[in-house]
C-alpha cells in the first residue's frame, strides 16, 4: 500500500521540486553518464558492449524506440534526450540475411483491439524446447514507443515450427507456415501468415555528425505575451526612491557594471546613436550595479566612464532589490532559471510591460526594430518574436503575472509576491480580456494573493481577499473551500457552514468540503446534521480508522446510540488499539438510558481492559469502569476506581459529580 504519510508526501514533492530546478537551470539529470548496451552471450550472462556497439554517447537519454527502419530484417534505433541533440537515429549496419523473422499482427476490432496492443506472441523454433516470445506494448522507457512489427532474431537456427498468439480478447490462435527471412501480417481469426514485401523507393538515411550550435551568452527574446515590470528600487544622488512612474515606455532599463568590457561599449554606442534612439520616442535607464560589488566596482569609476562616452540618457544606482526583481522576472518570463548577466536589458511598452528580453549587450539596430514592433496586432508581435515563420495549431498564450509572483515566493519573499498582483490588478491588469474572463481572472488572482497572506499567517487579510474573489467568481470551488476553512478557523461556524455548503452546491463530491463542513457541524455541536457528511466520507475512505471514530464520536454525541455502537465495532476491526472506540462502547452500555442498549457487565470488561493496558493512569476510563460498576450496584468497587481517577484529576467537575451519584447509590444516566 502506497505510504501517504506527511513525511512522504514532503519528500515526494521535494524531490519533484529538485528535478523542476534541474530542468530549468538547464543541468544534466545523470550528470552526463555515457549511455549502457548490453550484449546476451546466454545462459542469463551479459556483456557491456557499450562501445562496441557506439552507442555510448554521453547524453542525458530519455527514451530508446526499436524499429527495423529500412526493413533489411535487422533492428535501427531512435533515441531520445533532454539536451540536444533532441534525437539520434542509429542505422544497424549488420547483415542479417535470413536469420529473422518479422510479424505485424491486426486484431479484429471487436474482441481486439486494432493494433493488437497487449497480444503475445510464442515462436516456436524446430528443434528448440522453449519458445522465443515477444509482447507488443504501447511503451518503451519515457515518451517512447517501438515500432508495432514484432522482430524475432533467429541466430542459427533455420527451420520454424509455427507462432502462436494470445490475442488481448482472451483468444489464442497457431499460425503455421512462417519461415525465416521475411515479413508477416496475421489478422485475428485467419491463422494464416500473409507475406509482406518491402515497399520500393524508401530513400536511405545517410550518415552525418551533429553539428551543435556554439554556445553564447547573449540571447534577444521579443515577448508577443508580456508581464507587468515590477518596481524597481534605485538610489538618485544618494537619495532612495523607486522607479514607477519611469517605467511607462517604451523605455529600456540596463543593468552594467564599470568593469564590464562589453556593457562600456554597448552605452558608447547607444551614446553615438542617441539621436535616433531619441528620435524613435524610446527612454534608456540606465541602472549600475557597481555598489552591489564592492570588491569589482570602484567609487566614481561609473560616473567618470558615463561622462567619458558622453552618455545622454537617465542613470541611477541599482538597489540589490531591484537587481533581484529583475532576475526573477527574466526567469518568470524565460521560463529558464540561469543567473542574469551584465548587461542585462529590458524593454518595456506603453503600459510598463516588458516586450524584450535582452542578455548581454544590444545593437541600436536591433533595438530600434524592437520598438517600432512594440504596438502590433498580437499576430504581428507573435510573429515578430519568433526567428522564423510557421504554422500556428493553437491561439496565442497570454502571460499571466502568477508566474513572476511565484518566483518571489519560492525566493522567500513573499512580500514582493503581494505587491506585485496587488498592484497588477489595480492597474486593469487582464484589460485584454472579455468582461467576463477579466472577473474570474481576477479571482486567481485574488485565490493566490490570499493563498499567499495565509503562507505569510495574515489570516485576517487573507479573509478579505478570498471574499473579494468569491464577489468576482462565485462558482470557485477552491475560493469557497478557503473562505469556509478560514472562518471555521476563526470561530465562524455559522459562515464556515454557509461558504461549505457552496463549495458543495459546486462540486457534491468534493472531499476536501465535505471533510471541512462536516468537522465545522460538530464544532457547532450540530451533530445530526454532522452525521451525514460523515457517513459520505467514511463510505469514500472506508479504511481510515481515525475518520470512522470521528463518525462514531458523532452518532454517539447525535444520541443515535446504536448506530454508534455499531460504528465503534467497525473502528475496532480497522484498530483493536482504538481505546476511544472501546470507551464509547463501554459508556454508552454503562449508562444509557434505553435498558436495552445497556449492559453492565459488557462495560465492565471493557472498562477493566482500557484501564490494565493504560496501567490506570487514565482518569476517563477510569471514570468509564466506574459507571460500569455503578450500573451492576457495585458502588463500593466504583468509588474505589473513581478514587484512583480523582488522584490523577482531583477538581474535575464530572467525576466529583459521578462520585456524589455513587455515594448515593445511583447509577449514571446519561444522554
Amino acid at each position: 500500500m502506497d505510504n501517504f504519510s506527511p513525511e512522504n508526501v514532503l519528500r515526494y514533492e521535494q524531490g519533484w521540486k529538485a528535478l523542476n530546478r534541474l530542468l530549468h537551470e538547464d543541468r544534466s539529470f545523470s550528470g552526463h553518464e555515457k549511455n549502457c548496451a548490453y550484449l546476451n552471450t546466454g545462459g542469463g550472462n551479459f556483456a557491456d558492449a557499450s562501445f562496441a556497439t557506439g552507442l555510448n554517447f554521453p547524453d542525458d537519454g530519455r527514451g530508446v524506440a526499436l524499429v527495423d527502419w529500412d526493413f533489411d530484417g535487422d533492428l535501427d534505433f531512435w533515441t531520445t534526450n533532454r539536451t540536444a541533440p533532441r534525437v539520434r537515429f542509429m542505422k544497424n549496419t549488420t547483415a542479417p540475411g535470413k536469420a529473422f523473422v518479422t510479424v505485424r499482427l491486426e486484431g479484429n476490432g471487436k474482441t481486439t483491439n486494432r493494433d493488437a496492443i497487449g497480444a503475445r506472441l510464442r515462436l516456436f523454433i524446430k528443434g528448440e524446447a522453449a519458445p522465443r516470445v515477444r509482447s507488443l506494448r504501447t511503451s518503451e522507457g519515457f515518451l517512447s514507443m517501438s515500432s508495432n512489427w514484432i522482430h524475432f532474431g533467429l541466430g542459427k537456427a533455420t527451420a520454424i515450427d509455427r507462432l502462436e498468439v494470445d490475442w488481448p480478447g482472451g483468444s489464442t490462435e497457431t499460425v503455421t507456415g512462417v519461415e525465416p527471412g521475411q515479413f508477416y501480417l496475421v489478422r485475428q481469426g485467419t491463422g494464416i501468415p500473409e507475406r509482406w514485401t518491402r515497399p520500393a523507393g524508401i530513400a536511405p538515411l545517410a550518415a552525418s555528425e551533429p553539428e551543435l550550435p556554439q554556445e553564447s551568452d547573449t540571447s534577444r527574446a521579443f515577448l508577443a505575451a508580456r508581464l507587468q515590470c515590477p518596481v524597481l528600487p534605485i538610489k538618485e544622488n544618494g537619495t532612495a526612491r523607486e522607479l514607477d512612474k519611469e517605467l511607462n515606455g517604451p523605455v529600456l532599463i540596463n543593468l552594467w557594471a564599470s568593469w564590464c568590457a562589453p556593457c562600456i561599449a554597448e552605452l558608447s554606442e547607444w551614446s553615438r546613436e542617441a539621436d535616433r534612439i531619441t528620435a524613435s520616442g524610446l527612454r534608456i535607464i540606465a541602472l549600475n550595479t557597481d555598489s552591489l560589488d564592492p570588491d569589482m566596482g570602484k567609487e566614481g569609476e561609473a560616473a567618470a566612464l558615463l561622462k567619458k562616452v558622453n552618455f545622454p540618457f537617465d542613470h541611477f544606482d541599482a538597489q540589490e532589490q531591484a537587481v533581484q526583481n529583475l532576475n526573477l522576472l527574466q526567469r518568470a518570463v524565460l521560463d529558464r532559471w540561469l543567473p542574469l548577466p551584465v548587461p542585462s536589458s529590458f524593454l518595456l511598452d506603453q503600459r510598463g510591460y516588458v516586450a524584450a528580453v535582452y542578455r548581454g549587450p544590444v545593437g541600436v539596430n536591433t533595438l530600434l526594430q524592437d520598438v517600432k514592433n512594440l504596438n502590433g496586432s498580437p499576430e504581428a508581435l507573435r510573429a515578430h518574436a519568433l526567428p522564423f515563420p510557421g504554422l500556428w495549431s493553437h491561439e496565442q498564450a497570454t502571460a499571466s503575472p502568477l508566474g513572476l509572483a511565484t518566483q518571489f515566493v519560492d525566493f522567500s519573499q513573499p512580500d514582493e509576491a503581494l505587491n506585485y498582483l496587488r498592484r497588477y490588478i489595480s492597474t486593469g491588469g487582464g484589460s485584454h480580456l472579455p468582461e467576463s474572463e477579466r472577473r474570474s481572472h481576477h479571482a486567481d488572482i485574488l485565490y493566490v494573493l490570499g493563498a499567499l497572506l495565509e503562507e505569510d499567517e495574515q489570516a485576517d487579510a487573507a479573509l478579505k481577499v478570498y471574499e473579494e474573489a468569491a464577489a468576482l467568481n462565485p462558482d470557485d470551488l477552491r475560493i469557497r473551500a478557503s473562505l469556509g476553512r478560514l472562518s471555521s478557523g476563526s470561530g465562524q461556524l455559522d459562515e464556515a457552514e454557509k461558504q461549505l455548503r457552496e463549495a458543495l452546491r459546486i462540486n457534491p463530491d468534493d472531499g476536501n468540503s465535505l471533510r471541512m463542513l462536516a468537522l465545522a457541524l460538530a464544532q457547532g455541536e450540530k451533530y445530526a446534521e454532522a452525521a451525514p457528511y460523515f457517513k459520505k466520507l467514511v463510505d469514500a475512505q472506508p479504511k481510515d480508522d481515525k475518520l470512522a471514530l470521528q463518525y462514531a464520536t458523532v452518532l454517539d454525541r447525535a444520541n443515535l446510540a446504536s448506530e454508534a455502537i455499531e460504528q465503534y465495532k467497525r473502528v475496532l476491526g480497522l484498530n483493536p488499539k482504538a481505546f476511544a472506540a472501546a470507551n464509547g462502547i463501554a459508556r454508552i452500555r454503562a449508562s444509557h438510558p434505553d435498558a436495552s442498549l445497556r449492559n453492565g457487565q459488557e462495560a465492565v470488561i471493557l472498562g477493566q481492559r482500557l484501564c490494565q493496558v493504560t496501567g490506570n493512569q487514565h482518569a476517563g476510563y477510569l471514570d468509564t469502569l466506574a459507571m460500569a460498576y455503578a450500573e451492576l450496584g457495585k458502588f463500593d468497587q466504583a468509588l474505589e476506581t473513581l478514587r484512583i481517577a480523582l488522584e490523577l484529576q482531583p477538581n474535575d467537575p464530572t467525576l466529583l459529580a459521578h462520585r456524589s451519584l455513587f455515594e448515593a447509590g445511583k447509577a449514571i444516566r446519561g444522554k
